[in-house]
């Protein structure tokens, strides 16, 4: 199993980022709308999570992106 972290933009509080959760019966899908427009979507479903995201991210790392500004 791979790790993966996604750093938030900088100067962005956690409460500020809008959550919108559905969740079926064999996935649940997260799409997290940030202040500056970036949208990040996590789909979960058994052994796997998808992510897509409206802008590139940033790399940070073999295994760390970062959110834009």
């Amino acid at each position: 199993m791979q790790n993966v972290e996604i750093l938030q933009p900088k100067n962005c509080n956690f409460s500020d980022i809008k959550h919108e959760i559905v969740q079926h019966a064999d996935e649940i899908i997260d799409t997290a709308t940030y202040p500056n427009g970036f949208v990040l979507k996590l789909t979960q479903r058994a052994g796997e999570i998808k992510v897509w995201t409206n802008r590139p991210l940033i790399k940070i790392s073999e295994n760390t992106y970062q959110i834009p500004d």
